[in-house]
Formats: C-alpha cells, structure tokens, sequence
C-alpha cells in the first residue's frame, strides 16, 4: 500500500496484492534501493519487492538457502522479517528477523550470509540502522541496543524493554 499526496486536498492509494491468500500481509518496513526497487519486510512472508511502477518482482534474498544444520523452526524465522537497512559502504542490506536472526544480502552479487549472533539471544530484531562512521546499530524486543563494527558484535546498552526505533541525529547522538 503507498499513499502519496498529489495537492493540498487529493491523494492516491493503491493497494499491492502478494498472494492469492485471503489473509492479509503484515509489512512492518520500506526500503528503496538505488536502482528504484522498493523493498518490504513482512511477517511470515519474508521480504517482498516492487518496482517504481508498484509491480510485484522477485528479489534473491532466499535464493541462497538458510544452513542445512539450522531448524525447521529457524528457517521459518528468516521469513518473519521486521526491518532493514543498506549498508553504504557496500550495498548490503541488513534484514532483522524473529529469533535474533541477521541476514546480510548483496543484491548485486545476489548472496545472503544468515547469522545468528550470540549477542542478540534469539530476540527479534526491530530496527537497524547506519552511524556516519558506517557502523551498523540493532534494537531488540528483547531492548539491547547492540552496534556491528569492525567485523564484532557488542551489546551497548540493555534497557530490557523493546526497542521500536533507533534513531541517531546529526550530532551523533543515538534516540530509542
């Protein structure tokens, strides 16, 4: 679903169907890439993609399967997908999903590295952003607030509540 304003008084909505399913899909974050791709997280079906023209297309974040060793149970959880971030550096997109599971997809090389990182104790993942240093920054359901840089993971502060948004200003000062 978009909704645009188009005046001061008239607006567009359209509404994007996935599935033939009579349920609904449950989008809990956007991200536009540079080639104009729109790419969505949603629960229980994982990340969707549309085109600048709001045409379903296919994205290659699954195409590399979850580790054969994972769980049935795991697995799923790469589906119930709540947010992402594009890593500038590099153009990786970090996917935060249920159970403190990271996918890091580089849609040009069209492969996904699945992590599970020890720091997130198998808390889902609700936000993620990029600091001006290109250091990554993590909030949990759990209410770690956890920083990737230089290749480590490391919890930062643990407010033990969720943490919906991280936000950091121009000062670098970091919001939740």
């Amino acid at each position: 679903l978009y909704f645009t304003a188009l005046g001061t008084a008239a607006y567009s909505v359209v509404n994007l169907i996935f599935d033939n399913k009579k349920t609904s899909t449950y989008i809990s974050d956007i991200l536009e890439l540079p080639n104009s791709e729109y790419w969505l997280t949603s629960w229980g079906n994982g990340v969707k993609s549309i085109n600048r023209n709001f045409e379903r297309i296919e994205n290659s974040v699954y195409t590399p399967l979850p580790p054969a060793t994972w769980t049935a149970e795991a697995k799923s959880q790469t589906k119930n997908a709540w947010c992402m971030a594009r890593e500038s550096a590099n153009g990786n997109v970090w996917i935060g999903c249920s159970g403190g599971i990271i996918l890091v997809h580089n849609p040009l090389l069209k492969t996904t590295r699945y992590l599970t990182p020890p720091e997130f104790n198998h808390s889902a993942i609700r936000y993620i952003t990029e600091d001006k240093n290109g250091a990554i920054w993590f909030g949990t359901e759990e209410g770690k607030l956890i920083r990737f840089a230089e290749g480590q993971f490391k919890i930062m502060l643990d407010l033990g509540t969720t943490i919906y948004k991280v936000f950091i200003d121009r000062q670098g000062l970091i919001w939740l």
